[in-house]
Parts: structure tokens; C-alpha cells; sequence
């Protein structure tokens, strides 16, 4: 499974609801492949014409252990 929260810029679901729904699910282990993509900027790419946000990495891992 590959999946993405509103952590990387191309998804948008909350990251504390795809767990929640994953426990609901009955899900042992469940996990994501989010886009920390901190090399863009220092190499001048772009998403879609503009600069990725850098991810809350405290914001992302508080989020994970939902």
C-alpha cells in the first residue's frame, strides 16, 4: 500500500484520520510514504510553479501516533 496525508503536497487527508480509520479497520500496521522533499528548494524545483512547504516533522509524528 502507498499512501499520503495532507503532510505531502500532492493529498490532502489528515493523517490522524487515515490512522484512526486504519485501527478501525483492524489494521496491525499501517503506513504512509509522505513527500519530504527537502532538497526542492536548495535545487531551485517547484510543485506546480511554486516552493513545497517544508513538513512539520513534530506536527507529522504527533499526528502518526494518533
Amino acid at each position: 500500500m502507498h499512501t499520503h496525508s495532507s503532510f505531502s503536497a500532492d493529498a490532502c487527508d489528515c493523517l490522524a484520520d487515515m490512522v484512526w480509520r486504519a485501527k478501525r479497520l483492524g489494521l496491525r500496521y499501517y503506513g504512509t510514504a509522505e513527500h519530504f522533499d527537502c532538497d526542492y528548494i536548495p535545487l531551485g524545483l517547484t510543485y506546480e510553479g511554486g516552493a513545497p512547504v517544508y513538513t512539520d516533522a513534530s506536527g507529522y509524528f504527533a499526528s502518526a501516533r494518533a
